[in-house]
């Protein structure tokens, strides 16, 4: 089950990134989803999703919750 290696979204996400942006962020917030809590995976994952998509409000809010549950 893919559903418990939260690398492998983030993973595919690198290799997209240049050519899908979309694709890309939306991946790497499955990987952030998969990784649930302040892990170094989910905010990796996050900081990813917001340098390919960085406009987008779920991406910015994600990124945002995550980054705030990783300091506080």
């Amino acid at each position: 089950c893919l559903g418990h290696q939260p690398d492998i979204p983030g993973s595919l996400a690198r290799q997209v990134e240049a050519t899908d942006p979309t694709t890309a962020a939306a991946l790497a917030l499955r990987a952030q989803h998969w990784a649930s809590g302040a892990t170094e995976v989910a905010v990796a994952a996050a900081q990813l999703a917001h340098a390919v998509l960085p406009n987008d409000p779920l991406v910015a809010r994600t990124t945002a919750e995550t980054l705030l549950a990783a300091t506080g």
